[in-house]
């Protein structure tokens, strides 16, 4: 090839090595950040996770300190535990709903409004044929 042909070529600009490094060290940083905020952000919702569990486990606590106080309430007997439970039946109704007076009828058995309706008797055989004589017959 002919050298002055060589000459008129533009070469491109090496680039040093001061520039090499300051872009290695852009890419490092970039990667640096997206790693540490994907580690902020899960960071962030196991806190959330824990706050959470940790709110449901002081309900649970609490529905077990109500649960010992009702199982205490019937060992210390009924009376108490219809007592207790009055108020907060009343707290827990929805409204419009009727809610039952204690009337101190502590007994098991039904009363007579829980009694099933009455079955009707069979009517004798005898009065089926009588009913048809006196149908068939005069008026």
């Amino acid at each position: 090839m002919n050298p002055s042909h060589d000459r008129q070529r533009k070469r491109l600009p090496s680039l040093s090595w001061e520039w090499l490094l300051m872009g290695a060290l852009v890419i490092i940083i970039i990667g640096f950040t997206i790693s540490y905020t994907r580690l902020f952000y899960e960071l962030h919702q196991a806190k959330q996770a824990l706050h959470q569990a940790q709110q449901e486990l002081r309900q649970e606590e609490l529905r077990q300190r109500d649960l010992e106080k009702v199982y205490q309430e019937v060992q210390n007997g009924g009376e108490a535990l219809v007592d207790a439970i009055a108020p907060r039946a009343l707290r827990l109704a929805k409204p419009g709903t009727e809610i039952w007076q204690f009337d101190g009828d502590t007994s098991l058995s039904p009363g007579p409004e829980d009694a099933p309706p009455p079955t009707p008797t069979p009517e004798p055989i005898w009065h089926r044929w009588a009913r048809l004589f006196h149908l068939g017959g005069e008026k």
